[in-house]
C-alpha cells in the first residue's frame, strides 16, 4: 500500500517538474516548435530574477508554482510553512531552470535540429501524459470500493502485510537437546500424557534446558528445523515436537505458552486499504477502456509484424535445439 501512495506522489512530482521546465510553452500549435524566449513580457510586478535586467521570476509566478506543488502534495504546505528555507531552495531551482535556458538561447543550442526533435518529443511526452491524466481522473469518479471489499480483503491478507501485525504471534518454548534418537524418545515417552512435567523431567535427568523465548516467523537466531516445528505446535492440541537438527543432534522441545498474533483494527487501516484496492481496479479499468477505444477510433494493429519476429526466435531456438551437440562447437582446423 505504501509503494502504491509513493509511486502515486512520485508521478505528481514528476508531473509538476515538466511543467516547470516546459512553463510558457504552446503545444498544440501544428508549426515549428519555437522555445519560449527569456525576453517575453511579463506584468510589472515585483520581481525576484532578472537575466541581463529583463525580468524573469517574479513574485506571482512564483508563488503560483508554489500552489502547483502543494495542490499536487498537500503535506508539503506544512514544510513550506515550519521551513522557510525550503521555499528559496525551490526558488533556487526554478533560477538554475531560467539560467540553463538562457545559456541554451545565447549558444543558438534551440536552433540545432536534434534539440528540436528533443523539445518535440518532450512536448509530445507532456500531450501524453496530459491526456493519461484527465482519463485517470474521470476512471477515478467511476471506480468505488465497498465496505463489504476492504472487510474481505482486511480478514483475508492481514497476516500477510507486516503493516498489518501488531505481533505476528507464536510459541514460548524449551528444548533438550539428545545425541541420538533413542535417548530423545525414551525421554518423551516418560513424559506420557503428561507433558506438562516436561521441565520437572529435565531436571531430574540433569540435562541442561535451553530457554527458546518467544518463537514466531520472524525468529532467525534458531535451527529452521525447531523453528518450524514449533510454530506448527500453535495449531495443534501436542505441546511436544521431537526434531533432528542439521548439526544431527536430536531435540524434544515443549511449548508451554501459545501467543495469538495480534492485528491493527479495520479502522486503522481502512483508509490505506481502500486506497490499494481502487489503485488495482484503477489499472483493470484503465486497461480495459484503454482497450475499448481501440473500436470506438477504428485503430488497426499489424500484429503481423510482431509475430513474424516471434516465428523467427522460435524457429532459431528450434534449430538449435536440434543441433547435435558435437556440432555446436568444432575444433579449428590447424594448418601446417
Amino acid at each position: 500500500m505504501k509503494t502504491n501512495i509513493k509511486n502515486k506522489l512520485s508521478g505528481k512530482i514528476v508531473f509538476i517538474a515538466l511543467i516547470t521546465v516546459l512553463s510558457g510553452c504552446s503545444f498544440l500549435t501544428k508549426k515549428k516548435v519555437q522555445p519560449p524566449k527569456v525576453s517575453e513580457v511579463i506584468e510589472e510586478q515585483e520581481v525576484l530574477l532578472s537575466i541581463e535586467g529583463k525580468p524573469v521570476i517574479t513574485a506571482k509566478k512564483f508563488e503560483g508554482h508554489l500552489q502547483k506543488i502543494v495542490d499536487a502534495n498537500p503535506q508539503i504546505k506544512g514544510v513550506l510553512e515550519s521551513v522557510p528555507a525550503v521555499k528559496y531552495n525551490i526558488f533556487s531551482g526554478m533560477v538554475g531552470q531560467e539560467l540553463l535556458r538562457a545559456w541554451a538561447q545565447e549558444q543558438k543550442i534551440t536552433e540545432k535540429t536534434e534539440y528540436q526533435e528533443d523539445y518535440t518529443m518532450a512536448l509530445q511526452l507532456l500531450e501524453y501524459e496530459l491526456a493519461r491524466k484527465y482519463f485517470t481522473q474521470g476512471l477515478e469518479k467511476e471506480v468505488e470500493v465497498t465496505d463489504e471489499e476492504i472487510k474481505r480483503y482486511y480478514h483475508a491478507s492481514k497476516s500477510n502485510i507486516p503493516d498489518m501485525v501488531v505481533s505476528p504471534g507464536g510459541v514460548k518454548a524449551f528444548g533438550i537437546a539428545f545425541n541420538n534418537g533413542i535417548e530423545s524418545a525414551a525421554f518423551e515417552q516418560s513424559l506420557g500424557r503428561n507433558q506438562e512435567r516436561f521441565k520437572e523431567a529435565a531436571l531430574a535427568s540433569k540435562r541442561s534446558i535451553k530457554d527458546f523465548g518467544l518463537v514466531t516467523s520472524y525468529t532467525v537466531d534458531i535451527d529452521k528445523s525447531i523453528k518450524r516445528a514449533l510454530l506448527a505446535i500453535r495449531t495443534e492440541k501436542t505441546k511436544l515436537a521431537s526434531v533432528k537438527t542439521e548439526d544431527g543432534k536430536f531435540w524434544v522441545c515443549y511449548a508451554h505458552t501459545k501467543q495469538e498474533p495480534e492485528y491493527r483494527s479495520l479502522d486503522e487501516v481502512k483508509s490505506g486499504i481502500e486506497n490499494s484496492l481502487k489503485q488495482e481496479k484503477m489499472q483493470i479499468a484503465y486497461g480495459s477502456k484503454v482497450e475499448a477505444l481501440k473500436t470506438v477510433y477504428r485503430a488497426q494493429e499489424n500484429k503481423e509484424y510482431f509475430e513474424a519476429d516471434s516465428a523467427k526466435e522460435l524457429l532459431a531456438q528450434q534449430e538449435q535445439e536440434d543441433t547435435p551437440e558435437s556440432e555446436v562447437k568444432r575444433p579449428a582446423t590447424q594448418v601446417a
